[in-house]
Order: C-alpha cells, then structure tokens, then sequence
C-alpha cells in the first residue's frame, strides 16, 4: 500500500507519464509501429508500450502471461537496442538541419531589413541624443562636490569616472 505512493511502478491505475506518451507518439510518427519493425507476434500490451519509458512498461499480474511478456519483451529489448544507433543519428542530423534552416532565416530576415536590428538602433538613438559634458576632476570641482555630499545634495550618477578615488587625493595634496 505504501509502496503505491512512492514508487510509480507500485500504482495500479494511472496514465503514462507525459515523456512516454511523447515517445509513443514520435517513435510510432517517425519510426513506425512495432509490427512494421518485423515484430508481428507480439502482444498488445508490448506493441502498446514499445517506446514507451520503462517505468510505464508494466508487466501483466497473471503466471502465463507474465512468461510470455517476459520472452517478447526480450525480443522488443533487442529490436529497441538494434534501432537506438539510427535513432539518435537521425535525431542529430534533424537537429543540424533545424539549426540550419534558423540560421539561414534570420540571415534572409537580416538581408530585408538592411541589417538594421534593435541594439543599431538603440545604439544610434543613444548617439544622436544629446549628452551633458562631463566635468573635470580638479581641486575647486572636488570640494564643491564634497560640500554637496556634506549637505545631501550629491547625485552620484553626476560625478565623472574615478573622482571617488581622485578627489581625496587631490584636496588632501594640495594640487
């Protein structure tokens, strides 16, 4: 009973996870059924669950048809390993041939839009927008924005780059 709730295989009733439904699908789309795979003896429960994920490959309750499972199973077992090699080098070459085709589309989508994408854009927006001088970092420039950060009226995002660090030196060098 406990077993039921823990353990997937243990469960009675319940529906093939979403993975092996997904396999069944594929595997039947674009391999084939198991009968078209030379397995024409073969019991529905096995044909049913050929690509399916071994968790939700569950063995009939009964003596007999437990034995007749297991010795088509065997069988299923070795057509699935002989099929394995071709499978993942065709799941490699579709995926070669995707990545492809998307590389190529977006080279076509590139070509009519004049290589003008987003970043150019916002890049050249940033450009033409006017931008405020930075000021200098010298002694006077220093101990006005001490005075600010004194009285709490300092926008950081004001000081040029490096016056944190140059500042202190500055008004403590006396230059």
């Amino acid at each position: 009973m406990l077993l039921e709730k823990i353990y997937l295989q243990y469960e009675k009733k319940r529906k093939p996870i979403f993975g092996s439904r997904l396999s069944d699908a594929l595997g039947r789309w674009f391999i084939g059924t198991p009968q078209s795979l030379g397995m024409e003896e073969i019991r529905e429960d096995l044909a049913q669950s050929f690509y399916m994920h071994r968790v939700d490959r569950i063995p009939p309750e009964d003596k007999e048809g437990f034995k007749e499972w297991q010795n088509q199973s065997i069988q299923a077992t070795q057509v699935r390993e002989t099929i394995r090699p071709l499978v993942a080098r065709a799941a490699f070459y579709s995926a070669v041939v995707s990545v492809m085709v998307l590389i190529g589309s977006s080279m076509v989508v590139n070509k009519i839009t004049g290589g003008e994408t987003l970043t150019n854009q916002v890049v050249s927006q940033a450009m033409e927008a006017s931008v405020e001088p930075v000021a200098a970092i010298t002694r006077e420039n220093c101990e006005m924005w001490m005075e600010q950060d004194m009285v709490g009226t300092l926008d950081p995002s004001t000081l040029p780059p490096g016056a944190k660090n140059e500042c202190p030196k500055l008004i403590q060098g006396g230059n």
